[in-house]
């Protein structure tokens, strides 16, 4: 079989695995609005739930070649929520940017805070043990240069 042959059997196929993994995301929706700018719905797991999607972009994708991938700044995930024992938030960034991640109680009261820091481009976590804390409703403050997301976590230690 000839080299543009089996490039080109790669390229279907590359293809048709793409629509496929498409297909399924996209019955699944992409959590937070779906994407733009052109952007792509990425789940973080294998089985695909509506919490564990972010949005990234394919630039200049090339086979045998695969160019870095390109994050969207996104609150991906509050896994899990509720949550007993410890919760772990998920969020991608564009570029490394710092990063504070602040939990409060209903009042505005500061309870902790996660990270104030930087972190680099891509898929990051921070862990919250929610053993410290009441059972309650509790917001989580996500700020960075490129956005700022307030989340409810329900905690029923």
């Amino acid at each position: 079989m000839s080299m543009k042959t089996k490039n080109l059997i790669q390229t279907v196929l590359f293809a048709l695995a793409f629509v496929m993994i498409n297909q399924v995301l996209i019955a699944q929706g992409c959590y937070r609005n779906g994407c733009k700018n052109g952007l792509y719905c990425n789940c973080l797991s294998y089985v695909p739930k509506p919490n564990h999607c972010h949005c990234i972009s394919y630039p200049g994708f090339k086979l045998g070649n695969q160019s870095a991938l390109t994050y969207e700044t996104s609150l991906t995930d509050v896994y899990p929520n509720p949550v007993s024992g410890a919760a772990t938030i998920s969020f991608s960034l564009a570029g490394t940017q710092r990063v504070s991640l602040k939990i409060v109680d209903l009042n505005g009261r500061l309870i902790t805070t996660l990270a104030d820091q930087f972190f680099d481009e891509g898929d990051n976590e921070i862990m919250w043990n929610t053993n410290e804390v009441n059972a309650g409703i509790y917001l989580l403050q996500f700020q960075s240069a490129a956005l700022s997301v307030i989340e409810k976590i329900v905690v029923t230690n």
